[in-house]
């Protein structure tokens, strides 16, 4: 599967971020575990973590070599793909990012060879238990654990 042959429209015309989302959080892998700790550092915890990918389109209906559109937002460092640490996460955004169809599961790894150098990325958006990483931080990351992009 493609996970972008083009970036469609650029950064113009994407959804702000949700509000925050007020819902019991409680942690049921590494990742948000680390994340409910607060912890600056993450990126260990992203690099070796399986996120949640919302996307546009019925992903389960997609065939190899399809484009695949995932959630974008546009926060104050720019465009971000969204990434949610589980997928149990999607329910409590959905009224806020409208046109959500469904979503894969993916290594984080893979998530951050595939995006494109000028995409950050949103892990739970609206969440307390999130980050924003900017494409820069995004870079670094993928530097920093030799995931080739």
């Amino acid at each position: 599967m493609t996970f972008w042959r083009r970036l469609f429209g650029g950064a113009s015309g994407l959804p702000e971020p949700p509000p925050f989302v007020d819902a019991a959080f409680e942690p049921v892998n590494d990742l948000e575990r680390m994340l409910a700790l607060g912890a600056e550092a993450i990126g260990e915890a992203l690099v070796k973590a399986r996120v949640f990918v919302p996307s546009l389109q019925d992903a389960s209906a997609m065939n190899e070599g399809d484009d695949f559109r995932p959630v974008m937002l546009e926060y104050d460092v720019g465009p971000c793909v969204v990434a949610l640490s589980s997928s149990s996460r999607l329910s409590a955004l959905l009224p806020a990012i409208p046109g959500v169809q469904s979503g894969i599961e993916v290594e984080a790894s893979w998530l951050l060879q595939h995006c494109p150098a000028c995409m950050g990325l949103a892990i739970n958006p609206g969440w307390r238990e999130g980050v924003v990483l900017e494409a820069s931080e995004v870079e670094k990351l993928s530097a920093g654990h030799q995931i080739k992009r």
